[in-house]
């Protein structure tokens, strides 16, 4: 079933670039973050890993990205003045370590985001390199993307029944600090003329080509490490350029979703009409 929810963010949009704890990430929410919302309401008030489990009851997820602006924005950063106890204790374990076994790579991974230590080590990286990664992602200067959206967007999810009730309650997308406030749309679906413009991302093998879009390299399904992340190419819209529908490709169709003031044009999963 087909379930559309208005979301109104309280702060700009970021994420972070695969590998890295800095730089330009996606300037939407991947359908892994977009799932990854879901399974927060999932598991509320008690947190475990349930990502998995939410994953199976979301068949497609989509993302509607208003007109927007990119800013790059100095980092929160941590110090020796404002860390968690337990990282800054691994952190003198790792540095006064005269050899890192796979142990600590582990704990590196597990603990301090950025590091990648397990990647590191496979390129042939000595552990001193492995050091300098772990104090630049606590203690190193950095920016990172900031995208401020134009006016409220729009998540898509194809579920099953039992999934249906979870995108109303949505609290925050991506990072800890990007909190939204989600209303459900009630919309009626039909099917629009061709020629039609969207601003919901697509998968690049809906459209067989990316007109007025930037072809991006998306996970589909959440990951805990970047080695895990299945990636897929989608054509996302530009600031100020919707994506032209001129055809789809077998299996997939064009809806249009109007209902509380929003009148929009989205690709979906067949089966899913």
């Amino acid at each position: 079933m087909i379930v559309l929810v208005r979301l109104d963010f309280f702060s700009p949009f970021f994420s972070y670039p695969l590998y890295m704890f800095h730089g330009r990430g996606l300037v939407a929410p991947a359908p892994s973050a977009l799932i990854g919302a879901l399974a927060a309401v999932y598991y509320a008030p008690y947190e475990r890993s349930v990502a998995d489990e939410v994953a199976e009851m979301v068949e497609y997820a989509s993302f509607w990205t208003p007109n927007y602006a990119e800013v790059e924005n100095p980092a929160r950063h941590f110090t020796g003045f404002f860390q968690k106890r337990s990282r800054l204790a691994l952190l003198d374990q790792v540095l006064s370590a005269g050899r890192l076994d796979g142990e600590l790579i582990r704990k590196l991974d597990d603990n301090i985001r950025g590091v990648n230590a397990a990647m590191l080590k496979r390129l042939g990286e000595p552990d001193s390199a492995v050091k300098r990664a772990a104090v630049a992602a606590l203690m190193s200067p950095g920016t990172r993307r900031e995208v401020y959206y134009a006016g409220p967007a729009y998540a898509l999810y194809v579920l099953k029944e039992e999934a249906a009730h979870l995108p109303r309650h949505i609290y925050r997308l991506g990072q800890k600090e990007t909190l939204v406030a989600a209303t459900p749309v009630d919309v009626k679906i039909s099917a629009p003329k061709l020629p039609a413009t969207t601003r919901f991302y697509t998968p690049l093998e809906a459209l067989g080509g990316c007109s007025g879009g930037e072809v991006v390299e998306m996970a589909e399904r959440p990951f805990t490490s970047p080695d895990e992340a299945v990636l897929k190419p989608y054509c996302v819209p530009r600031p100020h350029t919707d994506v032209l529908v001129a055809r789809v490709e077998e299996g997939w169709r064009v809806v249009a979703l109007k209902g509380d003031g929003a009148s929009l044009t989205a690709v979906v999963p067949e089966h899913a009409v």
